[in-house]
């Protein structure tokens, strides 16, 4: 995904967050399946989208499928406010002065007191601080931002507040290359436990060939502790070192082998009276890859040691 991809998801997400926090829950979802469209595995907006979906169906059900609304529920009386009933001078009495309700038919209304001015007056305190709400946006943990105009769209996201599409780990491709590498690891040791050092020849060469072709990060955790146990193998099936290898296959016949330019090396150093400790000195090459190259020469029959 390209960075200016990355960057409308990211604004459209946080669009669909400032449009939520103002209630429009419906714009919100909007929002967010508009990031879906460009990032289909944005498992951020989709997590939104479900959340939201299911307050929404949670509020029309408790008010039994009746459209939602946002109105103050006010408790109603049965009788309507009268203009002259502040204005009776009999009501500058006091209650005692009053008659009883049976004379004068009615009880008076009593007086709602609206909540507003004591909401008002504890949110604009100084150290009020907004309660966090269990029931919050998944996800988006509330921290402290500058002040800014109600229902504007940040200008930043907080670091941390809600993940960052662009910044999501991709995956490890070399995966299945480490786990193909580990079996090999491990039927190189069966095989050498048992003697049979032909398959564990082959199966130490089948795990570093993984090593070789395996894709970023690579996987040196899985050879890197197995070198010695290969090491060992190769020197065993080589033998003693002051043998003396000798060519067993004509040049036409190596050609099919196809051979790198490392056992090609090792061949041109062959002249039927240097020992394998020799080669080994000369080879300009580490000691483990000389004495890989040569057991696989071995191996398929291109040397022979006299």
């Amino acid at each position: 995904m390209s960075s200016d991809v990355a960057d409308e998801v990211r604004r459209l997400i946080d669009r669909g967050l400032a449009r939520y926090g103002r209630g429009e829950l419906g714009d919100a979802i909007d929002e967010w399946t508009r990031a879906l469209v460009l990032d289909g595995a944005c498992t951020e907006a989709q997590a939104l989208i479900e959340f939201v979906r299911a307050k929404m169906g949670e509020g029309e059900a408790g008010q039994g499928g009746k459209e939602r609304t946002t109105d103050p529920v006010l408790p109603k009386f049965e009788e309507e406010w009268n203009a002259q009933e502040d204005t009776d001078p009999e009501d500058s009495r006091t209650t005692a002065e009053r008659p009883a309700s049976s004379d004068r038919g009615h009880l008076r209304n009593p007086t709602v007191e609206s909540p507003i001015s004591g909401i008002l007056a504890q949110t604009t305190a100084p150290d009020w601080a907004e309660p966090m709400d269990e029931d919050a946006v998944p996800n988006a943990p509330m921290r402290h931002e500058d002040t800014r105009k109600v229902g504007s769209e940040p200008h930043s996201v907080a670091p941390g507040r809600v993940p960052q599409t662009s910044q999501t780990p991709a995956e490890d491709q070399a995966t299945t290359s480490r786990i193909r590498a580990a079996e090999f690891v491990d039927r190189c040791r069966s095989a050498f436990g048992r003697g049979n050092l032909e398959q564990a020849v082959t199966a130490a060469e089948a795990a570093l060939r993984e090593e070789d072709n395996a894709p970023a990060p690579g996987i040196a955790e899985v050879i890197e502790p197995a070198r010695n146990l290969f090491e060992r193998v190769f020197q065993q099936f080589i033998g003693p070192t002051q043998a003396v290898p000798v060519p067993s296959l004509s040049p036409e016949a190596l050609s099919d082998l196809d051979l790198d330019a490392r056992a090609g090396f090792i061949l041109s150093r062959i002249d039927g009276a240097m020992t394998i400790e020799e080669m080994m000195d000369v080879a300009g090459m580490p000691r483990f890859e000389a004495l890989r190259v040569l057991a696989s020469l071995l191996r398929v029959k291109a040397i022979r040691l006299s």
